[in-house]
Order: structure tokens, then sequence, then C-alpha cells
């Protein structure tokens, strides 16, 4: 009984708190769900003096919930505030809950069962896409971070990489791809680090690959927007830069990023280039 009275203040006192956040209606319920089943997890691990273990692969929630009390196991929410089942994923670092969020893609869970974080130097944020997630003992990360900061992190990113790629072409008289397809940033990875960038980024704040295209007196690195897919088709894989279908400011949130030969050439209105 406790246990049921703590669970409802605490639903109550979320409720009045997260609703009137900037965060959708569903994403402050999922919220509270999650704040919820913590809750009841923390209580299984103190009512059976017990640490709640990770499963070995990712499962629903209705199935982690037969390893707990019954009594524990039937209050826990089976589905977010979008219908999406939580799921379960167990690593070295702990026990998540994951939300799929309004899109219905497990952004982290696939970064999390291919183990790219750690590899890739990215925290669990940075590739969280729409999910909500319940690191258990550390509390929720919302991945419905504004599309301004995950811009920003990723015009960053893709600096560092162009510093990098400009580095190598001083020491090489040539750039380090010479392909007319996009490829993924990864497979320059070996000649950027360590000698011209300790870690080179491979994913954006939305955990889409960076990719790049290149010869051997230019350059193109690119982010593929929130939506992860290109804003046109890009024709200029077979000619000079000054062709290049590239807008310069946008407004649009899914809009690509492109850093090219030294300088932003698309990139989000109102960011300094």
């Amino acid at each position: 009984m406790r246990i049921r009275n703590a669970v409802l203040v605490l639903a109550l006192a979320l409720s009045i708190g997260q609703a009137t956040g900037d965060m959708s209606r569903e994403a402050a319920e999922t919220t509270i769900d999650l704040k919820l089943i913590e809750a009841l997890l923390e209580a299984h691990a103190e009512l059976n003096d017990e640490e709640t273990d990770p499963p070995e692969r990712s499962i629903t929630i209705r199935e982690y919930s037969r390893s707990l009390s019954e009594d524990i196991a039937r209050r826990v929410a089976r589905r977010d505030a979008w219908g999406n089942e939580f799921m379960v994923v167990g690593k070295q670092s702990g026990l998540f809950v994951v939300s799929a969020g309004a899109d219905q893609v497990h952004d982290a869970i696939y970064f999390l069962e291919k183990g790219a974080l750690p590899e890739q130097g990215k925290s669990i944020k940075d590739v969280l896409g729409d999910d909500l997630v319940l690191i258990l003992g550390e509390g929720i990360v919302n991945g419905a971070a504004s599309v301004r900061k995950r811009q920003e992190r990723s015009m960053h990113d893709l600096r560092s990489i162009g510093t990098a790629i400009e580095s190598f072409s001083i020491d090489h008289n040539v750039y380090p791809v010479q392909d007319r397809d996009l490829l993924p940033v990864e497979l320059i990875r070996d000649r950027l680090s360590p000698t011209y960038i300790r870690t080179v980024p491979l994913v954006d704040a939305w955990g889409n690959q960076f990719l790049m295209w290149g010869t051997e007196e230019e350059y193109v690195v690119m982010s593929l927007g929130a939506d992860g897919e290109p804003d046109v088709h890009y024709d200029f894989l077979s000619r000079d830069t000054g062709s290049f279908p590239f807008s310069g400011a946008f407004t649009d949130p899914n809009g690509d990023i492109v850093f090219a030969n030294g300088q932003f050439v698309q990139w989000p209105e109102g960011k300094q280039q």
C-alpha cells in the first residue's frame, strides 16, 4: 500500500510539472509512466534486497515484468502514450527502459545493440531521435531536444571533420577521399585519426551517419538533418563545386547541413557559418 501511495503522489507531482513544460502531451505522459516504472523497479529491488537484473537482449516490458513480483508487475505500464510497447535493454552500463517516441522507431535500441556509442565517442543523448529513455539509477533522458541544439552539435562536428580534412590535404596535397559517390565519413576515419583529429565524429546529433564526397581538389561533408533523408537528388557528383545545388541558409528543421571546402554552404538560418 505504501508503494502504491508513493507512486500516486509521484505521478501527480510529475503531471503538474511536466504538463506545463515545452514537451508534447504524449511526451509528458510517457515521462510520467517512465518515472512510475523507475519507482516500481527500485521498489522491487528494495523489497527483494537485490539489484534489477538486465536482460541479455532487448525485450518488451511485458516480458521483463515476468521477473518481477506479481504485485509490482501488474502496475508497470506496458505502452507509451503513442501506443508503442516499452522495451527493456540491458548493457554493462545498466538497464534501459525505452519509448520509441512519436516516430515509432527505436533509435536508442539500435545504437545500444550495435554497441556503436563507445566506439563513436557518442553518448546516448546524441542518438536518441525522439525516443525517451529511462536509465535506471540515473533518470530519464528526453530525446526531444530542440532542433536548434541538434543542429548546433552537428555543425560543430562537421567543422571538426572539415578542419581535419584540410590538415590532411596540407600534408598530402590531396583530400583523403576521391570518390564521386556519397560515402560514410567512417571510411576515412583511419586516415584522419589520431594525427589530424583525436576522434572522428561518425554520426550527427540525430544518429545518422555523416556523409562525404570528394576529389583530389575538393570535398563535401554533410548531415542529412532530422529526417535522415537528402533534401534533393544531389547531382553534383560529377560537377564542380560552383554548380553544387546548395541553398545557403534554410529554415526547414529537416534541412541538410553541408560543409564544403572549408566553409558551410548550407546551414540553419540564424547560425554563424
